[in-house]
């Protein structure tokens, strides 16, 4: 399942490093999870076990706009993908997900 998830966050920092093109894959006024769904079916069912492991069920439903206005005025804005705590989550987990794969092959 972390394979899914390792391509989608590749694909989606690919995305905002190229300055996040309008809908092309992905949507600005959408979270992780949306686009998750958008790249894949495996990277959405990925995306959001990774979360509740890091957030607890109980977390946050909103753990990088921490409320639901916050999350509304990003998606309103559309600039969800600037979220800096989201931008970090992508890289972070991107290094943690390729680490674990590291040690897998050796």
């Amino acid at each position: 399942m972390s394979n899914h998830l390792l391509a989608f966050l590749r694909s989606y920092q690919q995305w905002l490093q190229a300055g996040a093109p309008p809908a092309t894959p992905y949507y600005r006024d959408c979270g992780l999870c949306k686009n998750a769904g958008i790249h894949s079916n495996e990277a959405l069912r990925a995306i959001h076990v990774r979360l509740r492991e890091e957030f607890g069920a109980g977390g946050s439903t909103y753990p990088f706009s921490h409320s639901s206005g916050n999350y509304r005025l990003e998606r309103d804005l559309t600039s969800m993908h600037l979220n800096p705590e989201r931008v970090a989550w992508v890289a972070t987990t991107i290094k943690e997900l390729e680490a674990a794969e590291n040690q897998d092959h050796d």
